[in-house]
C-alpha cells in the first residue's frame, strides 16, 4: 500500500525511542493535532516505520513578531484588568522569530537529546504547516480505565526553584481546582490530588500536582480531552473572559501553540495527550516561529513576564545550535 509522503511523524514520550510515523487507514493508533481554539483538528491513523520516511516541509503563512513595548503594553492591560477584577488569570504568548534556524530534522534530534524528560515531536502536514516541539505538560492520559491528568503553572529557572512566590502558588491552585471541577463535572470517581511538587523541565522549574480518577465504561477519552482543554494553565479563568480577551488582544494567532497532540487507540479506549509547549513553526524555510507565553494574576509585573518568556524561550532555540 502506497503511503503519504506528504505527511511526516516523529515522536517519543520520556525513557522511549524516538519512532517514526506514516498514515495508514489500517491502524487502530490514531495521532490528534488540535489547534488552540479555531482552526484544523487532525485525527489520523498512524503507524510507526522502521525508517524515517520522506520528509516535507509545509508552510502556511508568515507571522509578524510583536516588539517588546507592544508586548509589555498588552501586559500592562491584561494586569489592569485583573487587578479590576474582570477575571482572576489569563495566559498571554507571543511570537519570537529565528531566522535561518536548522533543518527540522536536526532540531529535532537536538530536542530529543536536550530533553529527555519532555515529550518530543516533529510533524508536518499540507494543512497545519510544520511543527516541532518539547513539551513538559501532560493534558490526559487514560489507561485501563485511570485516569491521569495534571496543574502545571508558575515558571522559574532550574537554579531559583526555590523562589516562587504568593503569585506563581496561586496561578498553580487556579488551574488546579478547574481541573478538578472539570473532572467531576464529566462524571469521573476516587478523585485524588497529589502534594504540590517542583518539576524540572529543561533549564526551567514548574508547580506540578497530579490528579487521578477513575473513568466510568464507556466514557470516551476524547470527549474529556475536549472538555479539559483549555486549562487555566494555557488560557485563563474564568474561561469565558479569558478566552475572548485573548482572542480581542493577543497580537498574533497562535494556531497549534497551547492546543494539544497525541494518541487515541481505538480498541483499547486508551489515550495519550500533551499540552502543545515549548514548540515552534517553521513559517518559511528560512524563519522558526517560537512560540511562548505565561500567565498573568493581579500579582504579576509586565517586565518579569516578558522576561519569563524569554527564558522559556531558550527550550527552542538551545536546540537551533
Amino acid at each position: 500500500m502506497a503511503r503519504d509522503s506528504s505527511i511526516f511523524l516523529a515522536y517519543r514520550e520520556a525513557g522511549q525511542p524516538l519512532r517514526f510515523y506514516q498514515p495508514d487507514p489500517s491502524s487502530e493508533e490514531h495521532f490528534h493535532f488540535y489547534a488552540f481554539a479555531d482552526g484544523l483538528n487532525l485525527d489520523l491513523p498512524m503507524k510507526a516505520v522502521a525508517s524515517p520516511p520522506h520528509f516535507t516541509y509545509h508552510f502556511n503563512g508568515l507571522i509578524s513578531e510583536p516588539s517588546e513595548a507592544a508586548q509589555i503594553r498588552l501586559l500592562e492591560e491584561a494586569i489592569s484588568k485583573l487587578k479590576s477584577g474582570a477575571g482572576e488569570k489569563v495566559v498571554i504568548s507571543r511570537l519570537k522569530l529565528s531566522l535561518n534556524p536548522p533543518q527540522a530534522i536536526e532540531v529535532l534530534h537536538n530536542l530529543d537529546q536536550l530533553y529527555p524528560q519532555a515529550t518530543v515531536y516533529l510533524f508536518s502536514h499540507p494543512g497545519a504547516g510544520t511543527w516541532l516541539g518539547a513539551s513538559p505538560e501532560q493534558l490526559l492520559k487514560v489507561e485501563a480505565g485511570q485516569v491521569s491528568t495534571a496543574s502545571l503553572a508558575g515558571t522559574r529557572l532550574w537554579e531559583e526553584r526555590q523562589t516562587f512566590t504568593e503569585k506563581e502558588f496561586e496561578e498553580q491552585a487556579i488551574v488546579s481546582e478547574a481541573i478538578n471541577q472539570k473532572l467531576a463535572q464529566f462524571g469521573l470517581q476516587a478523585l485524588h490530588l497529589s502534594e504540590r511538587q517542583i518539576k524540572q523541565a529543561g533549564n526551567l522549574a514548574h508547580l506540578f500536582t497530579e490528579i487521578t480518577g477513575q473513568l466510568a465504561p464507556g466514557q470516551d477519552p476524547k470527549r474529556l480531552a475536549a472538555l479539559l482543554h483549555p486549562t487555566p494553565a494555557v488560557g485563563g479563568f474564568p474561561q469565558d473572559w479569558a478566552l475572548n480577551f485573548i482572542k480581542q488582544k493577543e497580537l498574533y494567532p497562535r494556531r497549534y501553540y497551547t492546543g494539544y497532540f497525541g494518541w487515541t487507540h481505538q480498541a483499547k479506549a486508551e489515550a495519550r495527550f500533551w499540552v502543545n509547549l515549548r514548540c515552534a513553526q517553521y513559517l518559511s524555510p528560512n524563519t522558526l516561529g517560537i512560540y511562548v507565553g505565561g500567565g498573568i494574576t493581579a500579582q504579576s509585573d509586565a517586565q518579569a513576564e516578558w522576561e519569563e518568556t524569554e527564558n522559556k524561550a531558550q527550550t527552542i532555540l538551545k536546540a537551533l545550535n
